[in-house]
């Protein structure tokens, strides 16, 4: 589809379209965000854009990050009663490092697990596809101790854990949060937050699985 987006329609076309085309179902706080990254980019160009640009937008601005953290992977534990514990394995400006964490949940124990000033206020999950081949997508809206207004961040894996994860990474990338501040704030921590990463059979490390916020 070509169709041109302009004035009052960036918001309505925007989410019409992603869901259409790629079955992203966005919440209203991340419709108006998004719109804003779509205007900004038209406003650049000095034109329109057309409907098949936006996934080409929606990618670097909630999958693709450029940032100098990345999602390797992460196990969970249980910890005592009903809370969750998590390994979580980041490359971080090239260095690949585990942080530890526990919440009551695989979303509260990550973020802890980042050692941040992170607060979640929404989540939603989604389905992308139908069958045994669809994927899960997870959005969440975070807001970062120090930085103005929230930021939506977008996951997609087939595991709806393993999306849910990715969605706070890719939050947390667009708040800002650099491969410093995770060394940093695990260190603050404690010592047992910042670990080295298990190797695999072989003595080597695993390879990279998956960068913020996407499975590919």
């Amino acid at each position: 589809m070509h169709r041109r987006l302009h004035g009052r329609e960036y918001v309505t076309l925007s989410v019409q379209l992603l869901e259409r085309d790629h079955g992203v179902v966005m919440p209203r706080r991340m419709q108006v965000e998004f719109s804003a990254v779509v205007q900004a980019h038209a406003d650049a160009a000095e034109s329109e854009i057309a409907s098949s640009e936006l996934w080409s937008l929606f990618q670097p601005t909630y999958l693709c990050l450029a940032s100098d953290v990345a999602y390797a992977d992460h196990h969970l534990y249980e910890v005592a009663g009903a809370t969750q514990g998590i390994e979580l394995e980041l490359q971080a400006g090239g260095r690949r490092v585990r942080l530890r964490g526990k919440g009551n949940g695989p979303i509260a124990a990550t973020v802890d697990a980042l050692g941040l000033p992170l607060r979640i206020d929404a989540y939603e999950e989604r389905s992308l596809g139908r069958g045994a081949d669809a994927s899960a997508l997870a959005i969440v809206e975070a807001a970062r101790t120090g930085v103005a207004g929230t930021r939506c961040g977008v996951g997609v894996h087939a595991n709806i854990v393993t999306a849910s994860v990715l969605a706070v990474l890719s939050a947390a990338a667009r708040l800002g949060v650099t491969a410093a501040d995770l060394v940093d704030g695990a260190r603050r921590a404690g010592p047992e937050r910042l670990t080295p990463p298990r190797a695999s059979r072989a003595g080597r490390l695993e390879p990279r699985k998956a960068p913020v916020g996407s499975l590919r």
